[in-house]
């Protein structure tokens, strides 16, 4: 009980701090932060409401989030199926695993410089090439959590759907896909996160893209407000 008031305070806080900061003027935030507003307004909400693009920005977030998102949901636990049950006895696949979880270890700032020029020479400064650039930084982690997961469903289940007449991909939709729904939810979680937050990325992609309503997104509003302000 402790433990969970000290993770509730730990939410309430800076939630606390997110709502009465937002009605409050610069004067009143660098007079005492902690404070209630001695004046509340909404002046802050209708200057974000109603300059500089905001639902555009969401827009574009919301858009490429849940592309990247899908891509995850969908191409990753194909990519790891193969690998979890041929790296055992095929050399290509057990490479090929060894590949990706030594892709882990690289970071993102020294893969970034190399990747946004590729998707300079190609054209992808857009939101397309976010999305491709997501799905390709999330590929390798990715990939390894769902090896590891795919390694405790046991492989009897298949061996019965193929004995039942089942092709590969219905052993793998009907069968395997549906087990992988806790993992496929920690996916999601994980980078959904860091896709909606990511300012570097967007910061080198969309800020160089030929189209202007494609330039923004939540992010980037915020860091437009933060210079303003502070």
């Amino acid at each position: 009980l402790v433990f969970l008031i000290l993770g509730l305070v730990c939410v309430l806080i800076p939630f606390y701090l997110v709502v009465i900061t937002s009605l409050k003027d610069m004067q009143q935030v660098s007079r005492n932060f902690f404070a209630l507003p001695v004046h509340p307004s909404l002046k802050n909400y209708i200057t974000v409401l109603t300059e500089k693009n905001y639902f555009r920005a969401l827009f574009n977030t919301v858009v490429i989030t849940g592309c990247a998102l899908l891509g995850c949901i969908v191409f990753l636990p194909m990519c790891a199926y193969p690998i979890s049950r041929k790296m055992g006895s095929s050399r290509l696949f057990k490479i090929l695993y060894i590949v990706m979880v030594a892709g882990i270890f690289i970071p993102l700032p020294v893969k970034m410089m190399p990747l946004v020029s590729l998707m300079s020479r190609a054209k992808l400064m857009n939101p397309l090439g976010m999305v491709l650039l997501y799905l390709g930084s999330a590929t390798c982690d990715g990939v390894y959590l769902f090896v590891g997961y795919l390694a405790s469903i046991p492989k009897e289940l298949e061996e019965a759907a193929y004995i039942d007449g089942a092709r590969t991909p219905d052993v793998f939709f009907r069968v395997i896909y549906p087990l992988l729904k806790p993992m496929i939810s920690t996916i999601v979680i994980k980078n959904g996160l860091w896709f909606w937050n990511d300012y570097l990325l967007p910061s080198f992609t969309l800020l160089h893209c030929s189209w202007t309503g494609l330039r923004q997104n939540i992010i980037l509003i915020i860091h437009w407000y933060l210079r303003l302000f502070y």
